[in-house]
């Protein structure tokens, strides 16, 4: 007869065995939840911890120790660990309202306020008579829609970054966040374009209001008064630019335009040849000179002016009709049918 080596699989334990083995698990267990909560109450925090871990280690059904586990890793500032215990525990016991709460809690170090909402509402809904609670959800819901105002207002804040969209987009951005100038700048030019310089111009002052006497704002609301020919008022706004900004060289030629315009003509003229002054390039100034010449009744040099125009930007067809016109003035017919002629070549519709 053959002699049997040890056995290689040992025979599986009894159903009493079994169940005295969980029945000493459960016992151990409790013990370790009891020593983690002395170790709470005395507010050793970290102790409590492990003690409460070898609890659910042991027997991990019990939603207490996973609360109470939580409010130890909540006092030691172990927010993620405080959440994973405080989640296990409304999982155990779904209608023990301060599990959600203490949930709600930890949750606003993330900055979770969805899920903060939603966990302090369930606690309100399982106990609605509690102020503690209404108020926390209260003060919750209050921050939320704050949250997702300021977030409506950056979206409309970076939409209205670009041009040409409709008043309305650029009104509600401003309603929402007051302190972008540009997007004031952007809705004025949108209102100008509209012919809706009353709105315009208000819009301009309030620009003003939050960025001071500054040269972005002041020469559209000079435009927008000229367009309105409101002129001292036009002139106000560039003459505070220049005040700030003694070389800058459209605030020169815009004051050019409305000296022309209240037929200040010599003081017009200082101005464009200001201009040439700071861009000696600029054809635009030669034709303003040249057009206050002929005002003035100043023909020959009209003429003068508007060939350095002609040198700069020769197909400029108004320069030539202009140049015509100031031919006329002379009794040069020859001269003058030429400049037309060169005139209606470039721009049919010019004459």
């Amino acid at each position: 007869m053959l002699e049997t080596g040890p056995a290689l699989v040992q025979a599986a334990p009894s159903a009493q065995a079994s169940r005295d083995i969980v029945a000493e698990a459960r016992s151990r267990s409790a013990e370790m939840y009891q020593e983690g909560e002395r170790l709470r109450e005395e507010e050793k925090w970290e102790a409590a911890i492990v003690a409460y871990e070898q609890s659910i280690e042991l027997s991990s059904d019990f939603s207490w120790a996973y609360h109470n586990l939580g409010e130890c890793q909540k006092n030691v500032g172990n927010w993620q660990a405080a959440t994973a215990a405080y989640r296990k525990a409304t999982e155990l016991n779904s209608e023990f309202a301060w599990s959600y709460y203490s949930l709600g809690e930890v949750l606003e170090q993330s900055e979770q306020w969805d899920e903060v909402a939603e966990a302090y509402a369930k606690a309100a809904e399982l106990a609605p008579t509690s102020s503690i609670i209404g108020l926390k959800l209260a003060e919750t819901l209050k921050k939320q829609a704050s949250l997702n105002l300021q977030q409506s207002s950056e979206q409309y804040l970076q939409l209205a970054q670009s041009e040409g969209l409709d008043a309305e987009i650029y009104r509600q951005a401003i309603a929402l966040s007051p302190g972008d100038v540009g997007v004031y700048l952007r809705l004025g030019s949108v209102l100008r374009e509209a012919e809706q310089f009353e709105e315009a111009v208000f819009v301009y002052q309030m620009a003003l209001q939050v960025n001071g006497d500054s040269g972005d704002v002041l020469m559209p609301l000079s435009e927008v008064l000229m367009q309105q020919e409101k002129w001292v008022a036009a002139l106000e706004c560039v003459q505070k630019v220049l005040k700030v900004q003694p070389d800058d060289f459209d605030a020169h030629f815009q004051l050019g335009e409305i000296l022309s315009r209240k037929n200040e003509l010599n003081a017009a003229l200082a101005s464009f040849n200001r201009c040439l002054e700071l861009d000696d390039s600029s054809y635009w100034a030669r034709h303003c000179i040249g057009n206050i010449y002929s005002w003035q009744g100043r023909a020959a040099d009209a003429i003068a002016a508007y060939k350095e125009v002609i040198a700069l930007a020769p197909n400029l067809a108004i320069a030539y009709k202009q140049m015509g016109d100031a031919y006329t003035t002379l009794g040069k017919v020859d001269e003058a049918s030429d400049a037309y002629a060169k005139a209606i070549e470039l721009d049919p519709q010019v004459v």
